[in-house]
């Protein structure tokens, strides 16, 4: 079990989706007091502890640190610019080979 604790956002639904792929997520609010946070993390029982980057001074990060809990720091990419390639995908394409076409985000 891999405790979250980051604010509500894109980044916590990315995390869900992949996270839940290989692990059990379990979503924390970030607000938690010290003891709240000591509970939550024996009580799962955690295995690791995720937070926002820069987020390691948080109530979180200490208590995960505390307890010997491996912290991740979520790091956001950032936002693609406009009008970059989205997607890719094959498409019949001219005779026998197919051709790859992007879907670009657009504004």
């Amino acid at each position: 079990r891999v405790c979250v604790v980051i604010p509500n956002g894109p980044e916590a639904a990315v995390a869900f989706v992949g996270m839940c792929l290989f692990c059990t997520y379990a979503p924390l609010n970030p607000g938690l007091k010290e003891g709240e946070f000591e509970f939550e993390f024996e009580d799962m029982p955690a295995k690791a502890v995720v937070v926002m980057h820069g987020a390691t001074e948080s109530t979180a990060a200490k208590v995960a640190l505390a307890r010997g809990l491996p912290l991740i720091e979520m790091v956001p990419k950032g936002h693609d610019t406009a009008n970059g390639v989205a997607m890719d995908i094959d498409s019949d394409g001219n005779g026998s080979s197919p051709r790859v076409t992007g879907i670009f985000n657009l504004q």
